[in-house]
């Protein structure tokens, strides 16, 4: 029977919400338990023809998943907030309702908004449930807005818009009594080669949080601010440049500083010398990165042929096999021995500069030299995530990713899916800043990118 419509009353609160990229920033992923679940902080977004996107993964709306009920509000652009139980306003005693669940994700009752009226999550023809992985599906019902749907496969409408809702809450049956673990379904075991002494993932998120800031202070401590400049410069952003502090050593030439000041580019100190990296703008998303990674010697740019670095990252270009390698390598602290001839399995690599580096890869097993790939190649994204978290001895869980384009019998979907739900990366966001559940596991990925993995997961390792 349907409740009877009672208006309830709510402080209303106002979100606003940053659409982040791979590359372009971070977003702090909260867990609950398998007991007391939150929604994903990519996977978040239901869909209604005439309410639009409807976000159940809010950091104000604050949705919890539990064995019974749901609370929290989840919040639609066009339509507001959406109460999800009527213990968020404490006004069960005059209307009582919520989202039920009845331990093993089929959900049922009703939700409210102000706007919209009564939301069905068991309507006739529709039904909302939540498998064994956390991953939302169906159709729920409000009577003034029409069909609400979780998951894109309910309408074979992925091809051409990926989204689903997804919780770390898990089913009873599925949790071991007496359990209260904060990383369900994730097994202990490693997934792949060079793994072991790893964290869990509900610990790497907080990690990732705190390397993330620790990071970008770092960088924002060894800025030099200056102020507006009078350069009619067409690079020059009219507001403020920021220039890396050239360190103990002064710059090689006088003008150098004022150069960088003007141009808003990467100066850093290499060795006793003094590098303006001109592709690597010192606003950019991506500079405490790279210049993270100069700093401690494991990637300084390219070089000539006489072995001098030339000024160029190359931000935008893609990484090799061996370079990926190279780097992941430097960051864990395994660089070979270079002095020493060795020659790998590997016949891309024998005589090379990444022989040594090769070897080292082959003895530790890690997954991706296991099979003897061309190393001269562009590594794939799903390549890079694999090698560097085995290299720097992260633990990958037997738990698939869930992005819609890196299927269970993806060779990396593991190393993905704890890389993603740790909050190393993200996937892709469409114009809208919506999520589009895709991560392009077969794609090149470009230095900028590879820099901030390697970055953050570094910085996480040495925790």
């Amino acid at each position: 029977m349907q409740p009877v419509l009672l208006k309830c009353v709510h402080t209303r609160l106002i979100l606003s919400f940053v659409a982040v990229f791979l590359g372009g920033g971070f977003t702090q992923f909260v867990l609950a338990s398998s007991t007391d679940g939150t929604i994903d902080a990519l996977n978040r977004y239901a869909w209604s023809e005439n309410a639009g996107w409807i976000d159940f993964g809010s950091s104000e709306g604050n949705v919890h998943v539990a064995d019974t009920f749901l609370t929290g509000y989840a919040w639609s652009e066009l339509t507001g907030w959406i109460s999800l139980n009527c213990s968020n306003t404490t006004t069960c005693g005059s209307v009582d309702y919520k989202v039920t669940n009845n331990s093993e994700g089929t959900l049922g009752g009703y939700a409210w908004s102000e706007n919209i009226g009564w939301i069905d999550f068991d309507p006739a023809n529709g039904g909302v449930t939540i498998n064994a992985s956390g991953i939302f599906s169906g159709t729920a019902w409000g009577e003034n807005i029409g069909w609400i749907v979780f998951n894109c496969a309910t309408t074979s409408s992925c091809g051409t818009t990926s989204y689903t809702v997804s919780t770390d809450w898990r089913h009873a049956s599925s949790r071991s009594s007496g359990a209260s673990s904060s990383t369900p379904d994730i097994s202990t075991d490693s997934a792949g080669g060079g793994g072991g002494g790893g964290r869990r993932p509900s610990t790497l998120q907080n990690l990732v949080a705190q390397a993330q800031k620790s990071l970008l202070a770092r960088y924002q401590d060894s800025l030099i601010a200056r102020g507006q400049s009078s350069s009619s410069s067409a690079s020059f952003n009219g507001t403020r440049t920021i220039v890396r502090k050239p360190g103990s050593s002064s710059p090689s030439s006088p003008n150098l500083l004022a150069i960088a000041e003007r141009r808003g580019r990467l100066l850093a100190m290499v060795g006793d010398t003094s590098i303006l990296y001109r592709d690597v703008e010192t606003n950019a998303w991506y500079a405490p990165y790279i210049a993270e990674l100069i700093t401690q010697g494991i990637a300084q740019g390219y070089k000539d042929d006489q072995g001098k670095l030339t000024g160029e990252f190359g931000v935008a270009n893609p990484v090799t096999v061996a370079e990926v390698l190279k780097m992941a390598l430097e960051a864990a602290g395994k660089a070979p021995d270079l002095s020493l001839k060795v020659a790998p399995q590997n016949k891309t690599a024998r005589g090379t500069w990444a022989a040594a580096y090769v070897k080292e890869a082959e003895d530790m097993q890690l997954t991706i030299f296991r099979t003897n790939p061309d190393i001269n190649v562009a590594a794939t994204r799903g390549e890079v995530i694999q090698t560097v978290l085995e290299a720097l001895g992260f633990l990958i869980p037997k738990t698939p990713s869930s992005f819609a384009d890196v299927p269970s019998t993806h060779p990396y979907t593991q190393a993905i899916g704890l890389a993603a739900y740790s909050g190393f990366v993200e996937g892709d966001k469409g114009p809208d800043g919506l999520p589009l559940n895709r991560f392009r596991p077969d794609e090149h990925i470009n230095r900028a990118e590879v820099s901030k993995i390697i970055a953050l997961m570094k910085e996480v390792a040495k925790q």
